[in-house]
């Protein structure tokens, strides 16, 4: 089918920079913290970024995020969703650049075993209030600085991730493939910066479904070795 002339010159529009920044989550510890990278130039020369980059040429924006995970964080194959697109024209000092903004979650364990022994990569803690209001980095005890728009965009995250707490499979991301019922209690009371009742949690999760169809599956194995009593292992089960 031909398609009708061009009428106007794209040209004749000013152009921003399209770059990815990636908000990946983990839990180490009981502790929730983000990867970061330490930046050696400037801008913002010894803060800590988010890792992102450039959208290449012939790359969509969801195609950039799985790049830049796999090359500076050695992650391929993880669950990536757009989480915010910031435009504030001076959000980067060298010009205009709009950064699209993804979420991403790994287990430790997974994130350890691709990353640990890349350069620069940190995993600051974040600490924040139950109302998601006042977010801090901190790093061995210190204030972590931020660089660009970074700690707003963990922020967004942050407030994005406790919103999907309740209706999405994304945080079992954060676990592994067999968890405990008091192993998902724990990644919910980390991600929300506050305790639940563990009875209510339990009566709530058993026989509740996703809006995707997933739900939990006892798998009749149970834990051993562990100073207390036995625990059953659960797995989320997809749909077939």
């Amino acid at each position: 089918m031909n398609r009708p002339p061009v009428a106007s010159d794209l040209g004749a529009y000013p152009s921003p920079h399209l770059a990815v920044d990636i908000v990946l989550f983990t839990i180490e510890d009981r502790d929730l913290k983000v990867l970061t990278i330490e930046r050696s130039s400037e801008p913002f020369a010894g803060c800590q970024v988010l890792p992102g980059d450039f959208v290449h040429p012939g790359e969509d924006l969801d195609a950039t995020a799985r790049r830049v995970l796999a090359e500076k964080a050695g992650l391929a194959d993880l669950t990536v969703e757009q989480l915010y697109t910031f435009s504030a024209p001076d959000r980067d000092p060298r010009g205009w650049v709009v950064s699209t903004a993804y979420l991403a979650l790994v287990a430790y364990e997974r994130l350890y075993a691709a990353a640990g022994e890349i350069d620069g990569l940190r995993l600051p803690q974040i600490t924040a209030d139950a109302d998601g209001d006042a977010v801090q980095l901190e790093d061995v005890g210190e204030p972590v600085r931020t660089g660009f728009d970074h700690g707003a965009i963990i922020h967004t995250a942050l407030v994005r991730l406790r919103g999907k707490l309740e209706w999405s499979s994304l945080p079992f991301d954060l676990l592994p493939e067999r968890f405990t019922l008091l192993e998902l209690q724990n990644v919910h009371e980390t991600i929300l910066g506050r305790a639940l009742n563990k009875p209510h949690f339990r009566k709530k999760w058993h026989g509740k479904m996703l809006p995707d169809g997933s739900h939990l599956e006892a798998t009749g194995e149970f834990t051993s070795g562990r100073p207390h009593r036995p625990a059953e292992f659960y797995q989320l089960k997809a749909v077939q």
